[in-house]
């Protein structure tokens, strides 16, 4: 199993990335650990490569209505 961390947008503020830190390193003992911060929902779905892509389109078009 692998885990996918997607961030929508950047971590600026220094405690939460220490603690995002902190819990990556954590559950990298566990299994493999992949973060990647995205800008937008369109991103997103740039940024993932899916098994099952129409579940991604919903999230990114989800995400999007979301944000308006």
């Amino acid at each position: 199993m692998k885990i996918h961390l997607l961030m929508l947008g950047k971590t600026r503020r220094p405690e939460m990335r220490t603690a995002l830190e902190d819990y990556v390193k954590r559950i990298r003992r566990h299994a493999p650990v992949e973060m990647t911060e995205v800008r937008d929902a369109a991103d997103l779905y740039l940024a993932v490569a899916v098994e099952n892509e129409p579940e991604l389109r919903h999230l990114a078009k989800t995400a999007n209505h979301a944000a308006d």
